[in-house]
């Protein structure tokens, strides 16, 4: 069964994928050459149904050879799709994507199964399918409308999956090539989208507004789109803004027949109605969600209604209606969960298939070393395998002795291994190789990361002059006040006895400062808590970023401490970014950026 949410998104994609509205007057079709009526179905395909049939019929008719038989190949295909008839329709396009030799119809098929295997929540071929669409993408140039089209349903496609990195990627490609109309719409949504889930600080602030007026013009884009923006006003508590864009459409959203639009739009309202204390208002938001438990989309959106409404139950005193709410709650988010699982699992497994098989390709051309490697390695396993046999005899015998002895201290052993025990966030090993592992992804990917170090400005004379435990108060507040900012990718930790460090995946120098910015602040907002406690808590930063120190964790380590102390040297509580050396300049090639492409 497919869910109405997969086929409202299937019906989306197939919009941006056609080509401009018309009605064709042709009705004989028979006195149109081949080339021609191709070109026409193609151009059609979504438009007008009628006539795509009778195309594929007059088509069929016709003697077909090459790129012409796969053209109706894929029509034929995407007919069924238009149907909801994805099982008939996937082994002919799934057949079809391997076969055919024109690029133009293997981007269009590939389209087209990236779709299918959406609407029926085939992740691990969903995933192929987008996978091959990528690499078919760079084959043709930047302003054929198929390169388009291709990167809207992939962004779509790797955000619907959860893989808001990838989704932010590939919308912002889109983005930059200033497109109109309802590619120019789904860029922006697609963008903004992925941006609200990794919780990135708003870039370019005339974006959503643009986004929301080009929209806005589009019948099915404008309601999702108004969605979009309104959770990215949520994230920057701008509860009017929400009030005054989603209430005098909330008619329009309930006659949509569209329950994501139903959960969307009553759950930012309420949240928006709380934010501005109106409880009556968000009250009567949620209620209406209540009946909706069922509901197979937006299950985490869901959830969370549910669990507003469990707080303002439990405030007028009414326990027991609250209480049913918490249980929908975590049944709600139960399913949410499983359902997140799923498409993350999906996405490991395409990605270990995709690493198997260039695996398999490197062994096959060292096939004959290898087996020699592997004849080595096998005597060796042997006698490692009977030395850690009666090594881990040993080794049991010795833990189930200890183990019912010691399970408590097992427990804080690992927990100070990881983490500070005055700060309780990341110590300076565990963030080491956290942060050495986050580096390599990063590396591998091409991805923008960055690192801020900070130090708290005349701490020694905090503990001179108020004692250590005044000391260690500080450092807990700043642990505490930091770490309510931090994402759920950043790695946060205290590396020194004033010296923090942050980790960003996703971020280059420039979008660090903003992040580093917030942080200055709230240090220097942090209350002094008691009377004769006078001094003023601030710190001095210093970022770099993987364009400037590369992917080594030492050398960036290093570049930022060196960017920290030009900070205390300028007089404290500032930002200062590392200003490669000129030196540097002409040994190092700066690794390329796509955060800031």
């Amino acid at each position: 069964m497919i869910s109405k949410f997969a086929k409202s998104w299937y019906l989306l994609v197939l919009l941006l994928s056609s080509s401009a509205i018309a009605k064709a007057e042709q009705q004989d079709f028979s006195t149109i050459s081949t080339p021609e009526l191709i070109d026409s179905a193609v151009a059609l395909r979504s438009s007008n149904i009628e006539h795509l049939a009778a195309m594929i019929a007059e088509l069929e008719s016709r003697p077909l050879v090459g790129a012409q038989a796969s053209y109706l190949a894929y029509l034929q295909g995407y007919y069924l799709t238009l149907h909801g008839r994805f099982a008939e329709a996937e082994p002919s396009l799934a057949s079809l994507a391997t076969q055919t030799r024109s690029i133009d119809v293997a981007i269009l098929v590939n389209i087209s199964l990236v779709n299918v295997y959406t609407a029926t929540a085939d992740w691990p071929n969903g995933l192929a399918a987008a996978n091959r669409l990528t690499k078919l993408v760079s084959r043709v140039s930047e302003s054929n409308n198929l390169n388009h089209y291709a990167l809207a349903v992939i962004a779509q496609f790797f955000n619907h999956i959860e893989q808001y990195e990838l989704g932010y990627q590939y919308a912002k490609k889109l983005v930059e090539l200033n497109l109109s109309g309802r590619l120019g719409c789904a860029a922006g949504m697609f963008l903004i989208n992925a941006s609200n889930h990794l919780d990135l600080p708003r870039g370019d602030s005339a974006l959503l507004e643009t986004t929301l007026k080009v929209c806005s013009e589009m019948a099915l884009l404008s309601l999702p789109a108004k969605l979009i923006a309104s959770e990215r006003y949520l994230l920057d508590q701008q509860p009017k803004a929400i009030v005054e864009l989603l209430e005098p459409h909330l008619a329009e959203f309930e006659q949509s027949d569209t329950l994501l639009n139903f959960i969307e739009i009553h759950y930012l309202l309420a949240s928006a109605y709380l934010q501005l204390n109106q409880v009556g208002q968000a009250e009567a938001m949620l209620e209406r969600l209540t009946t909706l438990t069922e509901a197979d989309v937006n299950l985490a959106k869901l959830a969370d209604g549910y669990l507003l409404l469990a707080d303002i139950r439990q405030q007028q005193g009414n326990a027991e209606q609250a209480l049913a709410l918490m249980r929908q709650h975590l049944q709600l988010r139960e399913r949410h969960l499983s359902n997140a699982t799923s498409k993350r699992l999906a996405y490991q497994l395409a990605q270990q298939q995709i690493a198997e098989k260039e695996s398999e390709i490197q062994a096959l051309n060292d096939k004959n070393e290898l087996l020699k490697t592997q004849e080595q390695l096998f005597e060796a396993q042997r006698a490692n395998d009977r030395q850690f046999i009666a090594a881990l005899c040993v080794a049991l015998l010795l833990l189930g002795m200890f183990l019912y002895r010691s399970r408590a201290t097992q427990n804080k052993l690992k927990q100070l291994a990881a983490f500070d025990s005055l700060t309780s966030i990341h110590n300076r090993g565990h963030f080491t190789r956290l942060a050495e592992r986050a580096l390599s992804y990063a590396e591998d990917n091409k991805q923008a990361v960055s690192m801020v170090l900070f130090d708290l400005d005349h701490f020694k004379n905090i503990n001179d002059t108020y004692g250590h435990a005044r000391g260690d108060w500080v450092l807990q507040q700043v642990a505490k006040s930091c770490q309510k900012l931090t994402r759920r990718n950043d790695l946060f930790a205290r590396i020194g006895g004033e010296e923090f460090c942050l980790l960003l995946l996703g971020c280059d120098h420039k979008r660090a400062q903003e992040v580093a910015e917030k942080y200055r602040q709230t240090i220097n907002a942090i209350d002094a808590g008691s009377p004769g406690f006078e001094a003023i808590i601030s710190a001095s930063f210093g970022i770099s970023d993987n364009r400037l120190s590369g992917y080594g964790l030492d050398r960036m380590l290093a570049d930022a401490d060196e960017a920290m102390y030009r900070a205390k040297s300028a007089g404290r509580n500032r930002l200062t970014v590392f200003e490669l050396p000129s030196r540097r300049k002409s040994q190092i090639k700066t690794p390329p950026n796509p955060a800031s492409s």
